[in-house]
């Protein structure tokens, strides 16, 4: 085999496996915004009637800032007393993507596809969270996705909520 062969072939398989070991992104490679924020919306058409008490609702959305699809493999709610974040959630069980792509479906309970591409976005209208209280408590949102390489990326947003009088 000559020289200009080799040459060839080390760099096709250079190619090649180079593929298969792409870096992570570099930067927030998914942002999550609540809105509005603080949330001083108390009913909703989607939930007639309240899951609590007192209830705040908002859209979540999760847009994907990278230069590569992503899919959220995990998130969680959370509620702060005191300083402190305790995970909670409707379903009472860790949420996955099954649970994501159908509550971040569309306006017509259709689910949301398994992936999302650069620039796309995915939206949880209406979203919520409940409280014992008129004051209410702030609320997080956290979200673990992974892109088709195998490296994984966490985002998480607080959602403030405005005092039922």
């Amino acid at each position: 085999m000559n020289n200009k062969k080799i040459i060839l072939l080390c760099l096709s398989l250079l190619t090649l496996f180079s593929c298969f070991d792409k870096k992570k992104f570099d930067g927030e490679a998914f942002v999550v915004v609540h809105s509005p924020n603080p949330s001083n919306i108390n009913t909703s058409e989607f939930f007639p009637e309240p899951m609590c008490p007192y209830t705040w609702y908002y859209s979540t959305e999760i847009k994907n800032t990278s230069d590569r699809e992503l899919k959220i493999i995990w998130f969680e709610g959370y509620g702060e007393d005191n300083g402190y974040w305790y995970g909670s959630n409707i379903l009472n069980h860790t949420l996955r993507n099954d649970t994501f792509i159908k509550w971040y479906g569309d306006e017509k309970g259709n689910p949301a596809p398994e992936w999302i591409k650069p620039g796309e976005t995915r939206k949880c209208n209406p979203n919520w969270h409940g409280d014992y209280n008129k004051k209410g408590h702030r609320a997080k949102w956290a979200y673990i996705a992974i892109d088709k390489f195998g490296n994984d990326y966490y985002s998480e947003s607080i959602i403030e909520t405005v005092p039922i009088k």
